[in-house]
C-alpha cells in the first residue's frame, strides 16, 4: 500500500487552535476490509487518542457514489490531496462531516459525504459508508492523520457554532504563511436542497429508465449523476461553466457527458442535436425558463420537475398535459408558442464590469471561480493583483501580452483595468485552447470538461463577448513561437501563466523577456507551484531583477530593471463583492 504524506495536517490544527505541533502518523492497529471495522490510534507529542472508524451504511448523498466510482477517482494518475470539509452539529456528542478529495493535475474530486463522527475529548467513533473502503485504505496512516485532525478542529468550533468548514490548501513547502481562512460553507437550507434534489431524481426513476436523459441546469452534477444510474444516456448541460466544471470533477460515470452551451435560449438547439426521451429540471427553476424549454420539444419528449406552485401554473400554458407524480409535475405535448430570449443577463453581466460593481462568487471552496459570469481559477487577492498590475503601465497605448489565457477572465481583467485607469490598449491572448488536445490528448480525458467537448475556444469568444472586454486579441498558437510575433521591448504587461513545469516556465520567461519594456512588468501566477516558483526564482537571478510575491504566495511581479515598485498611476477602485453559491 503506498503511503501519502499531506502537509495540510499542521494548518488545520493550528487554525482552529487544537495544537500547536504536526500530527504524527497514525499507527494502523487494524485493517478495513470491505464490511469491517478499523481501529487506528493517534500519536501526537506523547499523547494518545483513540478513533475508531465504522463503515456501516450511512444516509444522505452516500448512494451517489458507487464502487466503480471510487476505483476511477483512486486509479487517476495524480496524487490525492485534501481540498474542503464541511461539518454540521447534530447534538451535543456528534457531527456530520463531509470531506472533499482532489487529483488536481487531472481534475478530479472525491466527495466522502455524511461521515457521522460521535464522542467526546479524544476518543471518537467515524462512521462512513462502505464504499469508501478502499479510499481509507488508499490513504493508510496519512489519511487517518489529516481526518483526525480535521475532526478534533471540527469538534472544537461546533462547541460553540452549529456550522463550520474550511478550505485545505494542497500547496506544499511553502514559506511560513497564515493559516487557510476557515468560513462557514454550510448550512440547514443546503441540506434541504440536497435532500430535495436526490428524492425528485429518484420519484424520476420511472421516468427516465433505459432513457436518453437531457438534466437541464444540473451543473454541480449531483442529480446528473444520480439520473445516469437508470438512464441508457445523460446529458447534463448549463450555462454557468464554473457550476459545470465542478460537476465535471465530482461525478464522472461512463454514460454521463457535461456540456455548457452560451445561455438558455440555447437549449432547443441542443434539444434538436440530441433528441432526449426525458428532460430533467431540477435545479435554477424559473417560470421564464419552463418557455424555453418547452420550446421545440418534441411531442414524444416529456418534461420532469417538481410539482411547484409556480411551475405547475405556468406549464399550463406550455403543455396540453400536465400530471403530479409524487413531488414531481410531469409535462408533455408541448404547445407552440414563442420563446423568451436571454438578452437581460448578458446585458447584466456587461454592466457589471462597466460599472466596477463586480461579483466573485465561490463554489463551496472549489475551484473554480467566477467574476461577473467569466470562469477561472484564482482566489479572490489574484483578481485585485491582475487589476492592479496595469497600474504600472507608463504609456496611454498599452500593449499586454498574457501566456494561457483559458476562458478569458484574465483577458476581461486586464481589459476593463485599462478602460478603468484611463488608457487604451490591446491584450494580446496566446493560447493554444482547443488545439491543445491535438497535442495532449489525454487532456480530452483528464482536463477541464471543455478540452473534452471542444468547447474551451467557444466559451473565451463568448465571456469576452458578453464582458464588453475591448482590445482582445486571441492568438491561437504556442507560446514557445508566438513570441517571434513581438517586436522586441514593445509589451508593457506580460502575464505568464502557461505551461506551470520548471522548464516550461522558465523557457516562456527566456523567450518572453526581450520583448518587455526596460520600464515594463512581468506578472506570473501560480506561484505557489514549487516548478513555478523555482523557474521565476532562477530566472529573477539570471538577469538581476527584483522578484516579488504576492501576499497570498499566489502570484509573482517581476520587475524590468527601469521599472518602479511602487504604481505609476493612482488607483481605480472597483468594488469586489464575493459571495458563496451552492
Amino acid at each position: 500500500m503506498r503511503e501519502r504524506t499531506w502537509s495540510c495536517c499542521r494548518s488545520i490544527a493550528e487554525s482552529a487552535g487544537t495544537f500547536q505541533t504536526e500530527c504524527t502518523p497514525l499507527r494502523l492497529a487494524g485493517h478495513l476490509s470491505d464490511n469491517s471495522v478499523g481501529t487506528y490510534t493517534a500519536g501526537c507529542k506523547g499523547y494518545f487518542w483513540e478513533m475508531t472508524m465504522h463503515t456501516a451504511g450511512v444516509t444522505g448523498l452516500s448512494g451517489v457514489y458507487a464502487a466503480d466510482d471510487v476505483a476511477r477517482f483512486l486509479q487517476a494518475d495524480d496524487e490525492m490531496q485534501p481540498e474542503s470539509f464541511r461539518a454540521c452539529r447534530r447534538d451535543e456528542r456528534g457531527f456530520t462531516l463531509h470531506l472533499s478529495f482532489k487529483k488536481f493535475g487531472v481534475h478530479r474530486r472525491l466527495i466522502v459525504p455524511d461521515i457521522q463522527v460521535r464522542g467526546e475529548g479524544g476518543s471518537w467513533t467515524i462512521e462512513s459508508d462502505p464504499v469508501f473502503n478502499p479510499l481509507w485504505r488508499e490513504g493508510g496512516q496519512s489519511l487517518a492523520s489529516v481526518l483526525y485532525a480535521i475532526v478534533q478542529a471540527t469538534a472544537q468550533h461546533l462547541s460553540h457554532a452549529t456550522c463550520w468548514g474550511a478550505h485545505l490548501s494542497p500547496k506544499a513547502q511553502l514559506p511560513p504563511a497564515p493559516p487557510a481562512e476557515p468560513r462557514v460553507v454550510f448550512n440547514e437550507s443546503d441540506i434541504a436542497e440536497i435532500e430535495n434534489l436526490v428524492r425528485w431524481c429518484e420519484q424520476a426513476q420511472p421516468f427516465v429508465e433505459g432513457k436518453k436523459v437531457l438534466n437541464v441546469a444540473g451543473g454541480g452534477g449531483i442529480a446528473a449523476k444520480l439520473l445516469s444510474l437508470w438512464a441508457s444516456q445523460c446529458l447534463n448541460v448549463d450555462w454557468d461553466a464554473t457550476s459545470l466544471q465542478i460537476g465535471f470533477e465530482t461525478f464522472d460515470a461512463p454514460n454521463l457527458w457535461h456540456y455548457w452551451v452560451e445561455s438558455p435560449s440555447s437549449l432547443p438547439v441542443i434539444m434538436e442535436e440530441h433528441q432526449p426521451d426525458v428532460v430533467c429540471w431540477f435545479q435554477g427553476i424559473d417560470a421564464v425558463l419552463l418557455g424555453v424549454i418547452a420550446t421545440d420539444m418534441k411531442e414524444a419528449t416529456t418534461l420532469v420537475c417538481p410539482a411547484l406552485d409556480v411551475l405547475r401554473r405556468e406549464a399550463m400554458e406550455w403543455f396540453e398535459r400536465c400530471e403530479i407524480a409524487g413531488d414531481l409535475l410531469v409535462c408533455s405535448r408541448p404547445k407552440r408558442r414563442a420563446s423568451p430570449d436571454d438578452r437581460v443577463f448578458l446585458t447584466l453581466q456587461a454592466n457589471r464590469w462597466t460599472n466596477g460593481n463586480w461579483q466573485m462568487l465561490l463554489s463551496r471552496n472549489t475551484l473554480p471561480i467566477t467574476v461577473n459570469g467569466v470562469l477561472g481559477y484564482a482566489v479572490p487577492a489574484d483578481i485585485q493583483t491582475l487589476y492592479d498590475s496595469v497600474r504600472h503601465i507608463r504609456c496611454e497605448q498599452a500593449v499586454i501580452a498574457e501566456i494561457g489565457s483559458f476562458c478569458g477572465l484574465s483577458a476581461c481583467i486586464f481589459s476593463h483595468s485599462l478602460r478603468r485607469h484611463g488608457l487604451t490598449g490591446q491584450v494580446f491572448c496566446i493560447d493554444l485552447w482547443d488545439t491543445y488536445v491535438d497535442m495532449n490528448p489525454s487532456a480530452k480525458e483528464t482536463g477541464f470538461f471543455a478540452y473534452k467537448s471542444g468547447q474551451l475556444r467557444q466559451l473565451f469568444d463568448h465571456y469576452t463577448k458578453t464582458a464588453a472586454a475591448t482590445g482582445i486579441v486571441p492568438t491561437c498558437e504556442d507560446s514557445t513561437q508566438a513570441w517571434r510575433r513581438f517586436p522586441d521591448e514593445s509589451i508593457d504587461l506580460l502575464f505568464v501563466d502557461g505551461d506551470h513545469s520548471f522548464e516550461g516556465c522558465l523557457r516562456d520567461l527566456r523567450n518572453w523577456y526581450p520583448k518587455v519594456k526596460p520600464h515594463g512588468v512581468i506578472l506570473g501566477h501560480d506561484y505557489d507551484w514549487e516548478t513555478v516558483r523555482a523557474a521565476a526564482q532562477q530566472f529573477a537571478r539570471e538577469k538581476g531583477l527584483r522578484l516579488l510575491p504576492s501576499s497570498t504566495q499566489t502570484m509573482f511581479l517581476l520587475l524590468m530593471p527601469h521599472a518602479s515598485p511602487q504604481p505609476e498611476r493612482p488607483s481605480a477602485p472597483v468594488d469586489l463583492f464575493v459571495a458563496s453559491c451552492v
